[in-house]
């Protein structure tokens, strides 16, 4: 009986003693991210929208595909339509210590020359990647318009 005492002493010490864990907890990007994502749309900042981009990003609205940089840039100059009034709701996001993404609903008003066409809703994904900067980019885009 005495054995057995000493024994799990010695286990209860020796677990105390083990090192600590190596997890360390990440700070969320993700907030700050879809804000300024929200901003440079309302905005109409398309400067600001393409340097969110990495080279060989994705971007994926409804039926729409463009499959680098310069095809997403192509893509939003392409327009004259505007996004007024864009909102998001984040429903999950994950991060990593350089990877972090979103998926939401977003609503906003398309607007072409002042003049609303119409006010739409839908879903989205974002995927964001750290680089060699430390700068969070888009990675990938996927965005859909829910019809009514």
């Amino acid at each position: 009986m005495k054995n057995l005492l000493i024994l799990i002493m010695a286990v209860g010490l020796l677990s105390g003693c083990q090192k600590p864990s190596d997890i360390v907890a990440i700070e969320s990007p993700v907030d700050s991210l879809i804000e300024n994502w929200n901003n440079a749309w309302n905005k109409n900042d398309l400067s600001t929208i393409e340097n969110m981009f990495e080279q060989d990003a994705v971007y994926i609205i409804d039926t729409e595909v463009s499959r680098n940089y310069d095809e997403i840039s192509r893509y939003i100059r392409s327009s004259d339509i505007t996004i007024n009034n864009l909102k998001t709701e984040k429903i999950k996001e994950w991060v990593t210590s350089e990877i972090a993404g979103s998926i939401g609903l977003w609503q906003g008003d398309y607007m072409l020359n002042d003049s609303l066409i119409f006010s739409g809703k839908g879903a989205f994904t974002l995927i964001w990647k750290k680089n060699k900067n430390d700068e969070w980019k888009v990675s990938a885009f996927y965005g859909n318009t829910f019809t009514e």
